[in-house]
């Protein structure tokens, strides 16, 4: 496992009693770096499919599915970011159970010992339940993790590589019933309910604690809130009380704020809201940032915006990769064309980095590209995404170049 290159401040619970701030942030994005062109290529074989792609950086591999959801590891060369070996089929794991409701893919946990596979598979009752792949991946010990009497869905393991332990957040289904979910990965029978959360993907371990921040449904009002859940004592924080409807949250440790750690959620208008403790007589966290597309892009819509694991990166700039819609992603047509960029937050609302890293910046071509996906290489921070071959398929894997390096 690679190591870190700066070290952890652990501000989990007791949160610091204000952020430095300097200005309150919400100002649009400037664009840097225009001059700058895109290196976009195919990684693996032209046509084959890797979906789902997961990278963990610490041990230079990615976990995806083929064409039919078995689940393969591929070695990765940190100095280029392609596949070690031609194709990256190189260690294959098991089958997935995969239909189509199921809110995610496979999935890495890891701990300060090692790292694992999370996964899904059809028991021979009919209902899915959670799997994990252990190393060595040449011959994985593949280990069940629930005998539920129902569904068990989604899981999402914690990233703590500073502690031994690991834990899970998923789904219980049964019916029209969506109950979220959190354990200790070797009992997950004694997994607890999160309180009031939104099932789906708005559940997520933050990288480096071990903490899960959520969209938290707020049941005396129409808005939602993000809120902080800490498995070891089962108790919950809810930490915005604005009335902006936000999804797809995030948690991170941001360097530039001496890694005090945010939330960050997408918004209706399009942006990615970022909130801190401020020190608000209220004790609700204020929005500092809201990242958004340069004004003069034909692409003003983020989504699938996703931290990158800047404790490996040893900069002083918590960076993000995401799609750039020109509509809102739920009404847009199948045809619509996806942009992949990456924005950075710095302290500088006037000047923050954005810059999009697909082939679509110089050729204009119209494509959907998904899911983009950040891997840390030795010198630069890589970003992938699949391409969308249409009819509910995913294609080909394409690596990016950013220009952004790795280190101080």
């Amino acid at each position: 496992m690679r190591s870190q290159s700066q070290p952890l401040r652990l501000n989990t619970i007791a949160l610091p009693a204000a952020l430095i701030i300097g200005t309150l942030a919400l100002f649009p994005a400037i664009a840097m770096s225009d001059d700058w062109i895109p290196e976009d290529l195919v990684i693996g074989i032209s046509g084959v499919s890797y979906k789902d792609p997961e990278f963990i950086s610490a041990d230079d591999q990615v976990v995806f599915m083929d064409s039919n959801n078995g689940l393969w590891v591929a070695d990765l060369n940190p100095a280029t970011g392609f596949f070690n070996s031609a194709s990256g089929f190189d260690y294959y794991l098991d089958q997935m159970g995969f239909p189509p409701s199921i809110p995610n893919g496979p999935e890495w946990t890891a701990n300060m010992t090692t790292s694992a596979v999370l996964y899904t598979k059809i028991d021979q009752e009919g209902y899915l339940q959670l799997w994990r792949a252990a190393r060595p991946f040449a011959s994985p010990n593949l280990i069940q993790m629930t005998n539920e009497s129902t569904h068990a869905i989604g899981p999402l393991g914690s990233r703590d590589t500073q502690h031994n332990g690991s834990g899970v957040v998923f789904i219980r289904k049964q019916a029209k019933l969506l109950e979220v979910v959190a354990g200790p990965i070797g009992n997950l029978q004694s997994a607890q309910t999160i309180p009031n959360a939104i099932p789906g993907t708005s559940t997520r371990w933050v990288y480096g604690l071990n903490m899960i921040v959520y969209q938290f449904q707020d049941t005396n009002t129409e808005y939602n809130q993000l809120a902080l859940y800490n498995p070891l004592t089962g108790s919950s924080q809810v930490l915005t009380n604005d009335t902006e409807y936000k999804s797809d949250v995030w948690g991170f440790k941001a360097p530039e704020y001496n890694n005090r750690l945010l939330v960050g959620a997408h918004i209706n208008d399009g942006g990615f809201a970022i909130y801190g403790n401020t020190g608000a007589p209220d004790g609700y966290w204020r929005r500092i940032a809201t990242l958004r597309l340069p004004e003069d892009s034909p692409f003003q819509y983020l989504n699938s915006v996703e931290p990158v694991e800047t404790t490996l990166m040893g900069g002083d700039t918590t960076y993000f990769t995401a799609q750039g819609w020109e509509q809102d992603p739920e009404l847009a047509p199948d045809q619509s064309d996806v942009s992949i960029w990456v924005l950075g937050l710095g302290t500088d609302s006037t000047n923050r980095f954005v810059r999009r890293v697909d082939e679509g910046a110089v050729s204009g071509d119209r494509k959907r590209r998904w899911d983009p996906e950040s891997y840390i290489g030795d010198s630069e921070l890589f970003v992938y995404y699949n391409l969308y071959s249409g009819g509910g398929g995913f294609g080909e894997l394409r690596r990016c170049t950013t220009g952004i390096p790795v280190g101080p």
